[in-house]
């Protein structure tokens, strides 16, 4: 094997082992664009928030987006964008987030005033990569993510 073709194949492995991708977008362009970006592979640069509803822990009881009363929360961590246009109309959860990592659902669970977003951590900025899934709402399954360094 000749030395350029050595290199060449060195440098893919590389970038294939630390997750080299194109630049990541962030979540405004992102859901702005939304339509666009459909059945494609993304990298978006984004913070999360909770999608949680919660209930009682009876049989009957019925999820509520809000209640004092309730006991146990569950539902998709949400793609959170703050300052997104007046006049863009996207729905309450635009696009969860989907999969698995390392074993456990990509989810938000817990008690009512302690739920957790596993593997993320509400308020910190991610650079996520994944495809936007055609269902409603839009899902980012997730097939790889970092803390947002910049």
């Amino acid at each position: 094997m000749n030395t350029v073709a050595m290199c060449l194949g060195a440098a893919f492995a590389v970038a294939a082992a630390t997750g080299c991708t194109r630049s990541p977008i962030d979540a405004e362009t992102l859901l702005s664009e939304l339509e666009t970006h459909v059945g494609r592979r993304v990298v978006v640069r984004a913070s999360f928030r909770s999608g949680a509803r919660c209930r009682l822990e009876t049989p009957d009881g019925q999820w509520k987006t809000y209640c004092g009363d309730c006991q146990y929360c569950r539902g998709p961590v949400v793609l959170d964008a703050p300052s997104l246009p007046d006049d863009l109309e996207i729905d309450d959860w635009p696009v969860i987030l989907g999969g698995t990592w390392r074993g456990r659902d990509i989810r938000c669970t817990g008690k009512l005033n302690d739920v957790t977003c596993y593997p993320f951590e509400i308020g910190k900025r991610y650079v996520v990569r994944g495809m936007i899934e055609d269902q409603r709402p839009r899902k980012l399954l997730v097939s790889g993510f970092r803390e947002d360094d910049s």
